[in-house]
């Protein structure tokens, strides 16, 4: 009976403390609501088994706990310290926790390296050469990029990995100088992605066009993982010729599906084979007007180290995945 009174009076306590702020926020005009009756949300949250409506803790409140075992070792003459550090991490909550979240602050007081970088804990925006609106300037010790809402932020460290036209436009107060000494001239692409319902029963999966006025190279799609997503579907990329590419790179967006039929067609006659439009389960056409440099003696990438301003891509030195890749980790080790 007892008991039954007392959870009587916390009841009507909880009530009117309820009523008491809503109508507190409901009458304060700085209040974050608008002024408008609602409920209180996170003002005061709905007590449960792990939280009263005191926000004390419940009967099932949890809580984590890390024990940090940490040996370290002062070399006062190299003014040096290092050691080590065992973390062990106990679980209190009724969940599973399927990893942890460690994070981690490299040389964090030294002045060189990376020390000192990350100058608050958050994500930089994400930026892109179609969001800058301005050339990149120097600004003291950093880089100032002036962005399309007229936001600005600097930055200690810019790398760009873009098209060498953009690259150079964003950069060329510091680059030109530089750039001026290769020839970089890069050159649109067309590319048309087909998937067909029927095998098209080809004893190939890449071919080159030489010489061709529309085609210029065709690889079928036959990876170990597309049978997981695409079992039923032949999957063909055709590449169109420079010529081809040059002479309808700017207005293909309003052209696709006549560039699209007019590559089939060419690739039909070509392999001698017949595509008629219910084997086309879906196709579409991609363009770039830079898409890949022709002059393959030129540097890895572009690296200031005064500026800590680099650029890399793979139209430094060719047109695949695997340039980019190479340029990229040669740009790094140069950092």
């Amino acid at each position: 009976m007892q008991i039954k009174k007392l959870a009587s009076l916390s009841f009507v306590f909880f009530t009117s403390l309820t009523c008491l702020l809503a109508q507190d926020i409901h009458n304060n005009p700085s209040s974050n609501h608008g002024n408008k009756f609602e409920q209180l949300g996170t003002i005061l949250a709905t007590p449960n088994e792990y939280r009263t409506a005191s926000g004390a803790p419940g009967t099932k409140y949890w809580q984590q706990r890390a024990d940090y075992d940490i040996k370290a070792t002062l070399d006062e003459k190299k003014l040096m310290l290092s050691g080590t550090e065992t973390v062990t991490y106990y679980n209190n909550s009724p969940d599973v926790l399927t990893y942890l979240w460690l994070q981690l602050d490299e040389n964090e007081h030294s002045t060189v390296n990376n020390g000192g970088f990350p100058e608050e804990s958050r994500m930089g925006r994400a930026v892109t050469p179609a969001t800058i609106d301005k050339m990149i300037e120097k600004k003291s010790d950093n880089l100032l990029l002036t962005f399309k809402d007229d936001t600005q932020e600097q930055y200690k460290t810019v790398i760009i990995t873009a098209p060498f036209q953009q690259a150079y436009n964003l950069t060329k107060q510091f680059s030109e100088n530089y750039f001026s000494k290769f020839n970089f001239s890069m050159q649109p692409n067309l590319t048309v992605m087909v998937a067909f319902n029927k095998s098209l029963k080809l004893d190939l999966s890449a071919i080159s066009f030489e010489n061709d006025d529309v085609l210029g190279f065709a690889a079928n799609e036959n990876t170990k993982k597309k049978n997981l997503i695409n079992k039923d579907l032949e999957l063909w990329t055709i590449q169109s010729s420079l010529k081809y590419s040059i002479k309808n790179i700017r207005e293909y967006r309003n052209n696709k599906q006549s560039l699209i039929d007019e590559t089939l067609k060419n690739f039909s006659t070509k392999l001698k084979i017949n595509i008629s439009k219910d084997q086309i389960h879906y196709s579409d056409i991609h363009g770039w007007l830079y898409a890949y440099n022709l002059n393959t003696a030129a540097p890895n990438c572009y690296w200031d180290s005064d500026l800590r301003l680099g650029i890399c891509g793979d139209w430094f030195s060719g047109n695949n995945a695997e340039s980019a890749f190479s340029n990229a980790k040669y740009l790094a080790n140069l950092i």
